[in-house]
């Protein structure tokens, strides 16, 4: 799922529209307003526009429009003196090893698409029957069953929960990168109907703001079938992409699908990601070229001398008739010799190395995490260079880099510390000659063990400083009263 910020501008390929309209429990009328279907595409390419496309981005590249010069002169005119295919073979090379490479990488993103139209959810039926379908089925106006580590499958209006008082807790990490838990809240006019068989005779419609990459705010009501009216906020909007956490299921009703869902319409349509090296390339490329072109030059020059001062020999009877035009022809002839000052076969070599460096990247374990069983995965093998390139990282908290997972190193209790733990900063201060450890507790550091200090051992908690258990199974009589 691709990770998004948040922005005020309105996309631009939703155009200013009235607002939209979902009917509760009525499929046939949401069907009639042919609103955006749920099925998402995230991939570059398909059978009609790869080959324009994938052509478009090569020829983006100097080298690549150089080539193709090259090889067209010596292709369709008789002035090169080597063979016709002794540039055009090898560009096509790069060009087939380009295709060959971006067709394998976006198929991971066919694959992931389909993984992702084709999970499954609970659509609550007319009668209260829980039906499983797919993600791409659910229209704008289905009432959809989610339960707990569950993702959204669209963008919903929240109607009952399992939750106390209608609430449920959803994870957005996926969308603005928040790890912490965001507490969403049923309507009160459908907070009571809490199983599939009470909201399937919920009769109304809601009526909201046409779609847009809004994240954080949201206007509608829900206009019952007696002519009552709630309103909706962004406090009862659960957005897909996000997971439902601490909630054993929720009942929503869908409001956006597919490219209008918010996720998608901030999401950034791919384009051509190029590196940095291949900006530098460009540039030397023209220096390259220009310097190739005053060489070539010289050698036309220097050719017009010679043709000149030997017409009358009589053992070159192809210069006593050489023409002006035939000198300036001279000028491709020299162009299409030195035209291995641009080497094309470093250009097949980088195109092998970024496919076998992508697939190194995938296997490495070092990048693998057993948690959640995700291993590495190279999206685009475009940026190869990239990596190992960051210099700063600017950050508004420390969970960004941290993952909000602490770890319990030392505490501070009535004037006194424990634990043994050592943070950065102090060991900067050692390397002053300060000293970590103070004299006094060199022996409770000996006598460390986290067995010992905690009164239920977790494996994964490193504090081991006996003295803590021990004062407070003594009731902590050195702390000073209340």
């Amino acid at each position: 799922m691709p990770r998004v910020t948040p922005t005020d501008k309105v996309a631009d390929c939703v155009p200013m529209q009235s607002n939209f309209r979902s009917h509760c429990n009525d499929r046939s009328q949401n069907l009639a307003n042919k609103y955006a279907g749920n099925k998402v595409t995230t991939s570059k390419y398909n059978p009609i526009t790869f080959l324009p496309k994938n052509l478009f981005e090569q020829f983006s590249r100097l080298a690549n429009v150089y080539f193709l010069i090259i090889s067209a002169v010596q292709l369709f005119t008789t002035l090169s003196p080597t063979s016709k295919y002794t540039t055009a073979g090898p560009f096509a090379v790069i060009l087939f090893l380009n295709m060959v490479r971006e067709i394998w990488e976006d198929s991971k993103r066919h694959i992931a698409d389909d993984e992702v139209n084709n999970r499954q959810v609970d659509l609550v039926t007319l009668g209260g029957i829980s039906e499983t379908v797919s993600w791409k089925s659910v229209i704008v106006g289905d009432i959809v069953q989610v339960k707990k580590n569950r993702e959204f499958p669209a963008d919903l209006i929240l109607l009952a929960s399992s939750g106390e008082q209608g609430m449920s807790y959803i994870d957005t990490c996926n969308l603005d990168g928040e790890t912490n838990l965001k507490i969403r809240n049923s309507l009160d006019a459908t907070k009571g109907l809490d199983s599939p068989g009470k909201i399937s005779g919920l009769a109304g419609y809601f009526e909201y703001e046409p779609p847009n990459n809004r994240l954080y705010t949201f206007t509608g009501k829900l206009i019952l079938s007696r002519g009552e009216e709630h309103p909706v906020d962004n406090d009862n909007i659960m957005l897909r992409g996000s997971t439902l956490r601490n909630t054993e299921w929720i009942l929503g009703q869908v409001i956006y699908t597919g490219a209008q869902s918010k996720i998608m319409m901030n999401a950034q349509k791919g384009r051509l990601k190029q590196s940095n090296v291949e900006h530098v390339v460009n540039y030397l490329l023209i220096g390259i070229l220009m310097f190739e072109v005053l060489m070539v030059s010289i050698a036309t020059i220097g050719m017009g001398i010679w043709t000149s001062a030997n017409r009358k020999a009589w053992y070159l009877p192809y210069v006593q008739t050489q023409t002006a035009i035939e000198t300036a022809q001279g000028w491709v002839t020299f162009l299409i010799l030195l035209n291995n000052y641009v080497p094309i076969s470093l250009y097949i070599s980088l195109e092998i190395a970024k496919s076998i460096q992508g697939q190194q990247i995938n296997w490495d374990l070092d990048m693998y995490h057993p948690e959640t069983d995700t291993p590495a995965l190279t999206r685009t093998t475009n940026l190869n260079e990239e990596l190992g390139q960051i210099e700063y990282i600017f950050s508004d908290k420390t969970g960004t880099l941290t993952q909000n997972v602490m770890e319990f190193r030392k505490c501070f209790i009535a004037g006194r510390t424990y634990g043994f733990g050592t943070t950065e900063i102090g060991l900067a201060a050692a390397a002053r000659g300060a000293l970590l450890i103070p004299e006094g507790d060199m022996a409770a550091r000996r006598d460390a063990d986290p067995r010992k200090a905690q009164f239920h051992h977790d494996p994964k908690l490193a504090f081991d400083d006996v003295r803590l258990r021990l004062r407070l199974e003594a009731g902590h009589a050195e702390a000073p009263p209340p």
